[in-house]
């Protein structure tokens, strides 16, 4: 599948070599989901779509606005423009209180 004209080959090297940006942002997301389980894929499209177009804005010189968003649209243009301007070296990402309390998970390795 095509998305946004870019070939297969193009979008695997894109993502492996983004792939931890990728992942950031995606749990942007998946945390905005575990507080809202109403989210549904379009209202991450949407707010997709907005950040590219605000993000667009910002590197022509221009002053990006927040698009109008249904709130939980917003909740996850809002976590994932944290996290890109956590990324990009800007303000800390703010990350519901929630996932700052989860603790890392650990693995162990057992001996068969």
């Amino acid at each position: 599948m095509r998305r946004r004209g870019m070939r297969r080959q193009d979008r695997d090297a894109f993502e492996d070599h983004y792939l931890d940006v990728l992942q950031n942002l995606e749990f942007a997301v998946v945390d905005v989901a575990r507080e809202n389980p109403d989210l549904v894929d379009s209202n991450v499209e949407l707010a997709i779509d907005g950040l590219i177009r605000y993000y667009s804005a910002k590197a022509k010189g221009h002053e990006p606005r927040s698009p109008r968003l249904a709130p939980t649209t917003e909740k996850v243009f809002e976590s994932v423009r944290a996290m890109a301007e956590f990324r990009l070296g800007g303000r800390p990402a703010s990350l519901s209180r929630q996932s700052t309390q989860r603790s890392t998970p650990t693995v162990s390795h057992h001996r068969r």
